[in-house]
């Protein structure tokens, strides 16, 4: 009986180290529109649209881990990022204040999972937000993007 109860656990992890998230961030730009921006919708329940540069200035390659944390009020996601994606945040934010850093994300859902204002520089490296997700939904997003991560930093 344990070798079944242990079987089944080693199934269940295989399942998770299969999921994946695949993750971009966007900054927000001014309206003129040129072939590499576009507008997206961000927040269903009330959407907004948000006019942005379709270069993502962050991707998979540039976390090495994410976690859902505890905030007051709720909870949050918690993105990290390596040595380059730390000095590209906090480039990005040092010079754009008042903007908005848009987040995607597919796991296999794809939503636009939020939009939170650059309010001041971020040094740390790490990007704290609330996102358009339920608690469950952002568990398993946290999985998949620690699956990529993971995966990076194998060098596959």
């Amino acid at each position: 009986m344990i070798c079944f109860l242990c079987a089944c656990k080693t199934t269940e992890e295989k399942k998770e180290a299969k999921k994946e998230t695949i993750l971009k961030i966007f900054l927000e730009t001014g309206s003129n529109i040129n072939a590499d921006q576009t507008d997206v919708p961000v927040y269903r329940q009330h959407p907004v649209s948000i006019h942005i540069d379709t270069k993502e200035i962050l991707n998979n390659m540039d976390v090495t881990g994410a976690s859902v944390v505890d905030v007051q009020g709720g909870y949050a996601l918690r993105l990290t990022f390596d040595a380059h994606g730390s000095r590209v945040l906090e480039n990005i934010t040092a010079g754009n204040g008042g903007k908005r850093l848009v987040i995607y994300a597919s796991w296999p859902e794809v939503r636009w999972l939020g939009a939170p204002l650059i309010k001041r520089r971020i040094g740390n490296g790490e990007l704290v937000f609330t996102p358009d997700a339920t608690r469950e939904e952002c568990d398993r997003i946290v999985i998949g993007i620690n699956n990529v991560a993971k995966r990076i930093a194998k060098g596959g």
